[in-house]
């Protein structure tokens, strides 16, 4: 359980090309290609692979997520965030764009496997769902009392998920 917290671009950029049926990770920048898979292609597809900070009681760890996870959480697929930077004029996709910012706050219960080697874990499913979340936080010896999230007396009309929840955090910790 944690709160997206950074977005980290130390050894990577923030996507890949790949098949478009597959996932598979491809060299080919542009043009027709047969995926090691087997599939034609017409031009390989930009997918998400952004390591995040994920923050809970002042501690972090590095997540990564890929791009299942990324599209659902942004809302946006990697080409098309990919396309604005262009018409913006950012050629370079080890840049970090924008839209990666809607990442950011996110209030989540995880399931990840530990990738000891690469100092990582790799988010294998997240949730946003509070009654999850706050099961979670049950479970968690450290877990501090205000840290439950009750979402039935908070106003969030105008604020975004991110902001709801931390105005639910932050009215719960008062």
């Amino acid at each position: 359980m944690g709160t997206i917290s950074k977005i980290v671009m130390d050894n990577h950029s923030w996507c890949y090309p790949a098949c478009v049926q597959c996932h598979r990770k491809t060299d080919i920048q542009t043009g027709p290609f047969t995926c090691g898979c087997g599939k034609e292609n017409n031009q390989p597809v930009l997918r998400y692979r952004v390591e995040v900070m994920v923050t809970q009681n002042n501690k972090s760890s590095k997540f990564l997520l890929w791009d299942r996870e990324c599209a659902e959480l942004i809302g946006e697929t990697a080409d098309d965030v990919n396309r604005v930077k262009i018409e913006d004029g950012d050629l370079d996709l080890n840049a970090s764009p924008q839209a990666l910012d809607k990442l950011l706050g996110h209030v989540l219960a995880f399931k990840v496997r530990i990738q000891s080697k690469l100092k990582n874990a790799v988010v294998l499913r997240y949730s946003k769902d509070l009654d999850l979340i706050n099961a979670v936080l049950e479970r968690l010896p450290d877990s501090e009392a205000c840290s439950k999230i009750d979402p039935s007396n908070v106003d969030c009309n105008n604020a975004t998920h991110a902001e709801c929840l931390t105005m639910i955090r932050l009215r719960d910790c008062l």
